[in-house]
């Protein structure tokens, strides 16, 4: 599956670049055409060589609000008002949180954080959906990268919206996932300011809970992507537990999507890579197959999985991967 080079992509992201609204669209847009003309161009080179076309998909990329900041905030989810409570800062003496008080005020705002971060994802989706040649185009759609319950939230919502969009003018939504990081192992988000961490097993409940398929559609997958490597093992399992306990009443099995970092750490506030000391490629594919294999060994609960690589991982892993597949 080839995954767009949009993750980024908004109108506040190339407004601040100095491109006009109009601009943006067709950028974004240009994105989807190339991945199209790439595609062909290979399934073209396939055939001269005698091969048999692979089946490439195209995946469109978007990134949370986070990615869209200066520093970076996937991996904090520091979002300042009115899509988060205060925005990241440097200053010692102050703190950052990425959670509301549990009071009536700070729900509140929590929830019109939410009403936020909606508008903000489904006026990007607009991009794409309202054009058909580029909406026809693509396989799937993958919100990626979401360090945050309440974004998972939204852009639900906001899938919801755009599928009664596309249903008036007979179209439809891709398939698409919501994939969360992990970047220490843990979700990024407080459940209180200053408090313990959301668990794997209330991310998914925010993933695949509350039913309304109208409102706030389930995901056709949902994922892990952009964490290291070590800490797939006891992350999958825990999706694993959580995703079966969610699912029982419905009988539904959502797919897996897992695309893990290639070992080495990225630093948002410098914007530097921290190399990992470990080898790559075939290590990091025994490491990875291990990991999805032990899931496997525990009792299977999705209809299927989707794997690959994130940040720092290339042709070299990814072959590694597919000879385990194999």
């Amino acid at each position: 599956m080839n995954v767009l080079f949009s993750y980024q992509c908004s109108f506040a992201t190339f407004a601040s670049a100095g491109y006009s609204k109009d601009d943006a669209v067709r950028i974004m847009r240009k994105s989807v055409q190339l991945a199209r003309e790439a595609r062909i161009r290979f399934n073209k080179e396939q055939n001269a060589e005698g091969k048999a076309k692979s089946g490439i998909m195209i995946a469109l990329s978007l990134g949370p609000f986070g990615a869209m900041l200066s520093p970076a905030q996937e991996f904090d989810g520091f979002y300042p008002p009115p899509h988060g409570p205060k925005g990241y800062t440097s200053d010692p003496a102050e703190k950052n949180i990425n959670a509301f008080p549990e009071t009536d005020e700070g729900r509140r705002y929590s929830a019109d954080a939410v009403d936020a971060l909606s508008r903000f994802h489904l006026e990007r989706l607009r991009v794409f959906a309202d054009d058909r040649e580029t909406w026809d185009t693509l396989d799937s759609v993958a919100f990626e990268t979401v360090p945050l319950s309440r974004e998972v939230t939204a852009i639900r919502r906001a899938v919801g919206l755009l599928q009664e969009e596309l249903s008036a003018r007979n179209s439809e939504m891709k398939n698409w996932w919501v994939s969360t990081v992990w970047p220490d192992g843990r979700c990024p988000e407080e459940q209180t300011p200053g408090g313990e961490r959301v668990l794997p097993r209330q991310m998914v409940q925010t993933l695949l809970g509350d039913t309304d398929a109208v409102r706030c559609p389930r995901p056709w997958a949902i994922g892990i992507n952009c964490t290291s490597l070590e800490h797939l093992p006891k992350l999958l399992t825990e999706f694993n537990a959580a995703a079966r306990e969610v699912c029982a009443p419905s009988g539904e099995s959502p797919w897996l999507v897992v695309y893990p970092n290639g070992g080495d750490t990225y630093d948002p506030i410098h914007r530097i890579w921290i190399h990992a000391t470990e080898g790559k490629g075939e290590l990091w594919a025994d490491r990875y197959w291990r990991a999805m294999k032990y899931m496997e060994d525990e009792g299977r609960i999705w209809s299927g999985t989707v794997l690959g690589g994130c940040c720092r991982t290339g042709p070299v892993e990814i072959a590694a991967l597919v000879q385990k597949v194999k």
